[in-house]
């Protein structure tokens, strides 16, 4: 019996330590009602892209185990259903990224500061947050009117670390290829969102990090754009719209942003919403790092207040998640100070 038990827990240290060197852990799922299909692979220090594994039309979460040594050097290779890359990142990391026909995609990033990607194309783009080597990725929805699919990628350090994009015209989306010593500091991207990529939680961000040091550091105009095409919630029609993270959102005021017809800002513990517009929110929710809802909006208490009181909130990153009647949903990050 002692030598059962010794064996077998020899065989859980083995497992452990083969997790620690770089095994994969891929969740693939097609869709909220299909069930979950786990594939693992022990990735090589070498490996970069692992083709074998994409499908068209799944949505994939990857999971990276410890810290591979690969190469520090970025390296791009084309072919007509590939890109792969390797990056320049700090220490030792994997980044990798695959194409499938247009149809699907993926990518993923292991820093020493552990991982703080998640990310794939499924006729959705999720917003990706991390800290120390990545601050910053908008992985583009395949949009049909154009036949792009784009990504990027913004370092802590305010230089473009890492471009992905399709053999076509990026400047259709706006003017993405700002990296050191740009003379236009202002990221412009224009993405789609689905409501449900914060729901069940689905939502991913990991780590922790500054938004302050992103906008600001390196820039010399104050403000950093972001277009969004968001999805209307009747179907999959385009609307466009402009949300302008202001430099005055760490000041005092606590600026938030701003949207069209939208005035929002904190003061205390209180949102404050232009009391014309707030009856047209049906739903706010405000998400923290981990993905929970730290406060969230009643739409029946929106109507005819000026100043809506959301709940107490601590020093920190969050996500506003946003559903506007006839707008459609807005979805964008902010630093609360307190």
């Amino acid at each position: 019996m002692k030598r059962i038990i010794i064996l077998i827990c020899c065989f859980a240290l083995m497992t452990l330590s083969q997790r620690s060197l770089g095994q994969i852990v891929i969740d693939s799922t097609d869709g909220p009602n299909i069930g979950e299909v786990m594939i693992r692979k022990s990735l090589k220090p070498e490996v970069s892209v692992l083709n074998e594994l994409i499908k068209p039309s799944h949505y994939w979460d990857f999971s990276v185990l410890g810290d591979l040594p690969l190469k520090k050097t970025i390296e791009y290779t084309e072919s007509p259903s590939k890109y792969t890359f390797s990056s320049n990142f700090p220490t030792s990391n994997v980044v990798f990224r695959t194409m499938d026909q247009d149809t699907s995609w993926t990518f993923a990033l292991n820093t020493a500061e552990g991982l703080y990607e998640l990310g794939s194309y499924d006729k959705s783009g999720p917003l990706l947050y991390g800290n120390g080597a990545l601050v910053y990725a908008f992985p583009l929805r395949y949009n049909y009117s154009y036949g792009d699919l784009d990504t990027v990628i913004i370092s802590a350090a305010d230089k473009l670390l890492l471009t992905v994009e399709s053999n076509s015209d990026v400047d259709a989306y706006g003017d993405v290829k700002y990296g050191p010593g740009v003379e236009r500091p202002c990221l412009r991207v224009k993405t789609h969102m689905k409501q449900r990529l914060y729901e069940n939680g689905r939502l991913i961000v990991k780590g922790d990090f500054d938004i302050y040091e992103w906008l600001t550091k390196g820039h010399s105009c104050p403000v950093a754009c972001i277009e969004y095409s968001v999805i209307e919630q009747a179907g999959l029609e385009h609307h466009e719209t402009s949300v302008q993270v202001m430099e005055d959102v760490f000041t005092d005021q606590k600026k938030l942003s701003y949207i069209p017809e939208f005035d929002i800002y904190f003061s205390g513990q209180e949102l404050h919403i232009n009391s014309n517009q707030a009856r047209k929110i049906q739903s706010l929710e405000i998400l923290d790092l981990s993905g929970k809802i730290a406060a969230s909006l009643d739409p029946f208490t929106a109507e005819g207040r000026e100043s809506l009181f959301i709940g107490k909130l601590y020093p920190g990153v969050y996500l506003l998640h946003m559903c506007i009647e006839n707008e459609g949903t807005f979805s964008f990050p902010f630093f609360f100070k307190g």
